[in-house]
Parts: C-alpha cells; structure tokens; sequence
C-alpha cells in the first residue's frame, strides 16, 4: 500500500501546495523542517516524506549534520520506507542485537555486514528497531522517501546509538527524546527542591528507560545532599 500511494507522482506536491494555501502547518499537529514534512497522522503510525539533497546545494558539513550522511546509526523504532522521488540515496546496513548490548559509551558490540544499496524509486526497505544499523550517502540528485513510523507512544524508550563500525563499539547516543530527557531532569536538579526529589524518585521507579532511571535517582540524591 506505500508503495502503491508512491505510485501517484502528483498528491506529495497536492498536499504541499494545501499546505500553503491553508497558511502552514497547526502546530500542534504537523511538523516541518528542511528534511521532513508530515503527511498523516494516526493512532498507530504516521506517514512522512523525508527531503534528501545531494551535497554539491550545501556544504558537506551542514548536509551531514541535518541528513546525518555518512553516520553510522540505528532506531529504536522500525519503519517502512519506500523511494518517491529521484535516484535516492545510498546506504550501507550492518546488523547487530540490541539485547545483547547494555548500551554503554564505547562498549564493544558485535556488528555484520548486511548490505550495500540505494533507495531507488519505487523500492521499499523495512528497517528493524535494534537489529539494522545503517549508513547513508547523498543522492546525486534531488531525492524523496517516504517513511510509515509508529506513533511516539508505541516507541521504544531504548536509545538510539552511534557506531565506529570499523572498531566494532558503540561511540555515542544519537539525537532522541532520551538527551532532551535527560536534559530536562538535570534542568529539574538545579531549580528543584525535596518536593522534585520525591517526583524524581516516583520517575526512577517507574519509568521504562534505564538512563531516565539513573539519571533521575543522581538528581534525587544530589537534591537531598543539597538540602541537608
């Protein structure tokens, strides 16, 4: 069925040309930015197309940090995608097991080569949540995919990492929710008190994310120290 809507050449410039005359997106519903446009929104999944530009329109490290070209990562989430539009990119795919990982800064993970292939038009990937590592290339040419995710609430709280596919380690956290919770209990440790620190310890016992856990139980007590 994506496949099929990728088919129709015309109802992704229909939906932009909406978009535009209706004054942009609610932003309590939509979300824009150069990469992404969100198409649909439903209780269990929602439909976006991700905008893939070669990298002589911008200098190769403005593309690589917006497109995170050449970085080799995972999801916590599985989705379908399938090429729209344009020659697509290229990506190179490893495996590996998230269960098998605890997740820590530089820890050794063991990684397979999978594949070496690009998004071309018409051609429909699935990508597995903890299981599919990849990497990807620009397009010689302007280039669109379209992408079914699950909804938020049915994601997992695991984080996403990044790899050194050559030493075979887990190098760093991708951007997730994960940081911007973190972020927020840190910002909770300084402004709180010891009505913070008793919700803090409500969060670590339970919430689904380990990191979440440790770092609220870290915030807890460093306010309990700071009010003794």
């Amino acid at each position: 069925m994506l496949k099929m809507l990728s088919n129709n050449n015309r109802f992704l410039c229909d939906i932009i040309l909406r978009i535009i005359e209706s004054g942009g997106y609610n932003i309590n519903s939509n979300y824009y930015s150069p990469q992404v446009i969100m198409l649909a929104y439903g209780k269990r999944f929602y439909l976006r197309a991700n905008i893939w530009m070669p990298t002589d329109n911008i200098s190769w490290s403005q593309e690589a940090e917006l497109y995170a070209y050449g970085l080799p990562h995972d999801h916590n989430f599985s989705f379908l995608t399938v090429g729209h539009f344009g020659s697509g990119y290229r990506t190179i795919i490893y495996e590996y097991d998230a269960s098998k990982v605890s997740g820590e800064i530089g820890e050794k993970v063991d990684v397979n080569f999978s594949e070496d292939t690009t998004l071309s038009n018409g051609k429909v990937m699935y990508f597995r949540a903890g299981k599919d590592i990849h990497i990807q290339f620009p397009p010689e040419e302007f280039s669109v995919s379209l992408n079914m995710i699950p909804t938020p609430k049915s994601l997992s709280f695991r984080p996403q990492y990044i790899f050194d596919i050559e030493a075979g380690r887990i190098i760093n956290y991708a951007k997730s929710q994960v940081p911007q919770r973190l972020g927020l209990i840190a910002l909770a440790e300084q402004l709180g008190d010891m009505h913070t620190a008793e919700l803090l310890d409500r969060i670590a016992a339970t919430h689904p994310c380990r990191r979440t856990v440790e770092r609220a139980l870290l915030a807890r007590d460093r306010i309990i120290a700071r009010s003794e």
